[in-house]
């Protein structure tokens, strides 16, 4: 009965992949050809300030090279330099290591370009993002509702990031694994996956914050006391102490990744986890 139960499970399982793989060929080939049809009827404008002109990593292929923008520059910058830290002037460190970890591994693995090691990852990281995005959704919906979710997903205008030279998969991935596995009371697996989330980004450690709430909540109104296994959860704020403990090591200065905000613009004293890095 068990092993049926297994096998059952993992049939189903595979048709999900099967499902959300079609979709994503569908939704990347649609974005492909809508970017093709695009590109023949426009051109990339630019100032001819030299201070304000694109970043290019492929400057002959306006394809290519519009999945490679703004931020991008920055992740290269570290994946091909490491961090810096400047007071004078904005720095690398404002973006979180996870990401360029990532991408430089896997150009080291695979001897594939570091450019395209970057697309690689960000769309595995979508493909099992969506995975996890249907099983959260599978508690509270129907098969029907589950799949009108990723399509809505895709869909959304600014779902393009999500393929580009971005953290926004891999914090999808890592923040939709965390709150999957906790709503499945599987402790360490969803501390193990905010670990990565905060580690992508600062306001992945807000998610600790919610399952704290909640946890309480369930201790005050139903009287369920936390199980022993939710220490795991303390995981979820060990990514940004991580980077934290890294910057106090190299700079001396554990908040250089706030410190360096209002060299964007944005005021250093603004409550931190409000900026996405």
């Amino acid at each position: 009965m068990e092993l049926k139960d297994e096998t059952s499970n993992f049939s189903q399982s595979r048709k999900l992949f099967l499902y959300i793989l079609k979709i994503f060929i569908i939704w990347r080939g649609t974005l492909l050809l809508m970017h093709l049809i695009g590109l023949s009827f426009s051109q990339m404008n630019e100032s001819s300030s030299p201070q304000e002109r694109f970043w290019h990593w492929f400057p002959d292929n306006h394809y290519l090279d519009s999945f490679f923008r703004f931020d991008s520059s920055w992740y290269n910058d570290i994946i091909q330099g490491g961090y810096s830290y400047n007071t004078e002037k904005q720095s690398n460190v404002a973006f979180f290591p996870l990401y360029p970890i990532l991408v430089k591994a896997i150009a080291s693995l695979t001897s594939l370009s570091v450019p395209i090691s970057g697309l690689l990852l960000s769309n595995l990281c979508l493909i099992l993002a969506l995975f996890f995005v249907y099983k959260i959704s599978n508690i509270y919906l129907n098969k029907r509702g589950c799949e009108k979710v990723l399509i809505l997903m895709l869909v959304f205008p600014t779902s393009f990031f999500y393929s580009c030279f971005y953290t926004e998969s891999l914090y999808l991935l890592t923040t939709a694994a965390c709150f999957y596995f906790f709503l499945n009371k599987k402790y360490f697996w969803s501390g193990f996956f905010g670990f990565f989330a905060s580690l992508t980004r600062v306001t992945g450690v807000i998610i600790f914050l919610a399952f704290a709430i909640e946890l309480l909540w369930k201790y005050l109104k139903k009287k369920e006391p936390p199980k022993r296994e939710s220490i795991f959860l303390l995981l979820i704020p060990c990514g940004l102490i991580a980077y934290m403990v890294f910057l106090a090591w190299k700079f001396n200065e554990p908040l250089a990744f706030i410190k360096v905000q209002d060299l964007w613009g944005r005021d250093e004293r603004v409550f931190p986890l409000i900026r996405v890095c």
